[in-house]
């Protein structure tokens, strides 16, 4: 049972986690050496005292901060984790942990959206057939945001905040998905990182169509996938508006299939269902976890993107 909770980082998403965690009766530490917080760095922690610790600091502190907390019970980490360091890194942190008796997870809240977790019953349910295309676009509009971030604004942009996600989707939707790297189109608009990337992935001949950017004034979320015999969408997220998930079966020869639709209320339950996995959460979670976070590795490893001036 989780009851005393550390965060190291205080940031947007640092101060969002101590608030949900207050409002369900936790203990929580805060730990930030730049905004305010009981701590000022994660050495002064008990480890031992502690059921989960919140890793929620930029990607440049991850590496360090992970391995100086070896020894916890629960480290949660902010995605991604490692994304462009290749495979390697992935196994060489998990081995760690397991020998430090550590569990991790990485934290892709989108991994309890509701309309996304209907989605596997509705293709087993339904004869789809053999999946022909993918295309799933997350955008926002925090271009703003983005430019008056120090560390934000030096990274990687999209490539690393918003295309993770959209691949934790795909892996957790299609865990036996093979994705080949195709091509990839990066704009930089009003940031200093990129601002805007559309991907082309391949499987069996097939493509996935990954769009991202921080110019959409209106947050927008779409998933399409193609099938043989069908299609199926959802239209947002619940953080943002109501949500709309839609399919129905192709009508032959040609024609409008008869669709069907379940609704979903704006709500954002994600990082409370997440609350709730994590006290359950054990080795074969983790393992699980790792497995991810080595496909996302393996695709954003190949991305021709090092030694670039984007």
């Amino acid at each position: 049972m989780i009851e005393k909770i550390a965060i190291i980082g205080m940031g947007v998403q640092g101060r969002k986690r101590c608030s949900l965690y207050k409002s369900l009766g936790m203990d929580v530490i805060t730990v930030d050496n730049a905004n305010p917080a009981d701590l000022k760095h994660y050495s002064e922690l008990n480890l031992s005292q502690l059921d989960l610790i919140i890793i929620s600091v930029p990607e440049t502190s991850k590496r360090e901060v992970i391995y100086g907390l070896l020894g916890a019970k629960i480290l949660v980490v902010e995605k991604p984790l490692f994304p462009f360091d290749g495979r390697d890194s992935i196994v060489n942190l998990y081995g760690s942990a397991r020998k430090a008796q550590t569990l991790i997870y990485t934290s892709y809240n989108h991994a309890f959206e509701p309309s996304l977790n209907q989605i596997p019953n509705l293709i087993k349910n339904n004869k789809f057939g053999k999946l022909y295309e993918i295309d799933i676009e997350y955008s926002n509009g925090t271009a703003s945001d983005i430019m008056s971030s120090v560390w934000r604004n030096k990274g990687l942009g999209v490539i690393e905040d918003l295309l993770p996600h959209c691949l934790q989707i795909l892996f957790d939707l299609f865990p036996n998905l093979e994705l080949e790297f195709e091509s990839i189109v990066i704009g930089k608009s009003e940031t200093d990182c990129p601002d805007f990337s559309s991907c082309i992935l391949k499987f069996d001949n097939q493509y996935v169509r990954i769009k991202n950017s921080y110019l959409s004034w209106k947050n927008n979320f779409s998933l399409r996938l193609i099938f043989e015999g069908g299609i199926l969408t959802i239209d947002s997220l619940t953080k943002w508006s109501d949500v709309t998930l839609s399919w129905g079966m192709r009508t032959r020869p040609s024609g409008l299939p008869n669709m069907q639709k379940i609704f979903f209320s704006k709500s954002d339950v994600t990082y409370t269902s997440e609350f709730k996995f994590l006290n359950e959460y054990d080795s074969a979670n983790m393992n699980a976890d790792e497995d991810r976070n080595k496909k996302i590795a393996d695709i954003l490893g190949r991305l021709p993107i090092e030694g670039k001036n984007f």
